[in-house]
């Protein structure tokens, strides 16, 4: 077979074209003895064979994706609907196959191809190699397998989003594992191992924002579809929905301490408070201030003020008790990102005119501004619990770590390929992660290290209590984010469920959910220079001190 006597080629209408070359032995003549010839158009055979109909055959769906012939002449084909073969050919003439009638050929395709194992990803294949006693598959959604030649058995090596990532977040005070959300599903993500432990799929929606509330009993996520969604942090289980959120989508969203109260914004520019108690989920206020999407949301220390931005150039601070507007700020940008600084008396902005801006909670009033990038928008910032420190991320794809005070750059992070839409320090500064426009992941060493307990413990002295679990009672153990495991691979489809009607001001949605398995590992990369992993989508990088 590697003397290239024959070719396969696999078709779109999912056969396979055996064509003989007709090459010289020898290798200094290059052109073939003469021209090829087709041999035949093979098909698998039937799985149930009838003796009575010799002449079935089996085409594969969506296609023959990929070929890889083996050295016992085996041949392991991928096809567009995640199958994975291996098959042998028939040892007959394939003369003895072809079924005419009326001098004519009823059917090309001959049944020359018996099956001797199979498995099944979830999606089209794109690409199958080699490698050692293992077959590497790629997938259309940027996964790749491993598949044990003897066993066949099936096991994920790597996996990422295939999108944009809208948004990314750490639990409260926890910083083993963080969520990303994207176009389809949400994923927690392990930061020491960078394995998928947990994906929660929605088919053909986007996911815009995440959240973990305080107690880490629930994940809250808001959606382009108007909705608002809750599940559970280990098994994605969905524990209730808020239909009709926003009119146009809902673009932000963030859940007070005490778990009582989620504030959204849409892409019509409401704000809309929303209590949260076990059996409903009630619409308590509407703010109807902002212009233009609602690109963030921040709620100060203790959950008395919430800081909203929006791209109309504005970004408002609202009173949570009297639902009513505090401030306003006004700047010539499209602002895409806002936070309080620990002490409450500041917040901090970002947006498309490259400035990071200080601001003044009690008028409104810009303190000062400096110029974050030289060239293009910021994207996205976050600040350190203690307000020392802060990180920036924007379309010239660098990450920045700024001293708070001094206004200026201590480190700077090169390595994503895109622009870069969220940044994210760990709750213990042990790590940053950072997510980019191509659906890559960075999980950087933090250069400062880690904070000391007295500071977290200061920080983190808000009690906070579970309101936002709903039909936990129901459930045989209570669910919380500081418990999933390190190893577990889970995945939740939230497509076609039946839907159970709530009371005024949302829906709910319950149901319980299968797991498959879902494993990737994570290597890293010390020195600071960016690698090609096999283990991760996540990349592991080191920062850049700047003199």
């Amino acid at each position: 077979m590697y003397n290239d006597e024959f070719a396969y080629c696999g078709t779109s209408t999912g056969d396979i074209i055996k064509i003989q070359l007709n090459y010289s032995r020898d290798l200094n003549q290059l052109d073939p003895i003469s021209n090829p010839v087709l041999i035949g158009c093979y098909g698998r055979t039937p799985k149930k064979k009838n003796p009575k109909k010799p002449y079935d055959v089996e085409r594969y769906s969506l296609g023959v994706r990929a070929l890889l012939l083996l050295s016992n002449e085996n041949i392991i084909v991928g096809a567009g609907d995640g199958t994975i073969d291996l098959v042998e050919e028939r040892n007959i003439p394939p003369e003895t196959l072809i079924q005419k009638g009326h001098g004519k050929l009823i059917n090309p395709t001959l049944p020359m191809l018996n099956m001797l194992k199979t498995t099944f990803v979830d999606s089209m294949v794109t690409s199958i190699q080699k490698l050692k006693n293992q077959l590497l598959v790629g997938t259309i959604q940027c996964e790749l397998f491993t598949v044990d030649l003897k066993t066949f058995a099936l096991q994920l090596l790597v996996t990422c989003h295939t999108s944009t990532i809208y948004d990314l977040a750490f639990p409260r005070i926890y910083s083993n594992v963080f969520a990303t959300a994207s176009k389809n599903d949400v994923r927690v993500w392990s930061v020491e191992t960078a394995q998928e432990l947990l994906r929660i799929s929605v088919p053909n929606f986007t996911c815009s924002g995440v959240v973990f509330t305080h107690d880490g009993k629930a994940i809250i996520t808001s959606w382009n579809d108007g909705t608002i969604k809750a599940f559970t942090p280990q098994s994605g289980k969905l524990m209730y929905t808020i239909f009709s959120a926003h009119n146009k989508g809902v673009s932000a969203v963030a859940v007070t301490r005490d778990g009582s109260k989620i504030i959204s914004g849409g892409g019509e520019g409401q704000v809309r408070i929303w209590e949260i108690q076990p059996m409903k989920q009630t619409l308590l206020s509407v703010l109807k201030e902002h212009k233009g999407p609602v690109s963030s949301i921040d709620i100060n220390q203790n959950d008395k003020e919430c800081v909203t931005a929006s791209t109309d150039g504005t970004c408002i601070i609202w009173d949570l008790e009297r639902f009513a507007r505090l401030a306003i700020l006004f700047s010539s940008t499209l602002f895409m990102c806002v936070r309080y600084h620990p002490s409450g008396c500041q917040v901090i902005t970002c947006g498309t005119n490259r400035q990071i801006g200080y601001w003044e909670v009690f008028d409104g009033s810009l303190i000062r501004e400096i110029e974050g990038s030289k060239s293009s928008a910021l994207n996205t910032l976050d600040i350190t619990s203690d307000g020392m420190y802060v990180a920036t991320g924007g379309s010239d794809q660098i990450v920045k770590i700024w001293k708070y005070k001094e206004g200026i750059t201590t480190y700077m992070g090169l390595g994503h390929a895109a622009v870069i839409t969220m940044v994210k320090f760990s709750p213990d500064y042990s790590t940053i992660v950072t997510a980019s426009a191509d659906g890559a992941i960075f999980i950087w060493k933090c250069p400062f290290g880690k904070k000391t307990a007295s500071v977290a413990k200061s920080r983190e002295s808000v009690a906070s209590r579970s309101s936002c679990s709903l039909r936990e009672a129901k459930l045989k153990q209570m669910e919380n984010i500081k418990a999933i495991s390190p190893t577990q691979s889970v995945r939740s489809n939230q497509e076609d469920k039946p839907t159970t009607p709530c009371s005024a001001g949302g829906s709910v949605k319950c149901y319980c959910q299968s797991t498959c398995k879902c494993k990737a590992d994570e290597i890293s990369t010390p020195d600071g220079s960016r690698t090609n992993s096999t283990k991760s989508s996540a990349h592991k990088e080191s920062f850049t001190e700047v003199p």
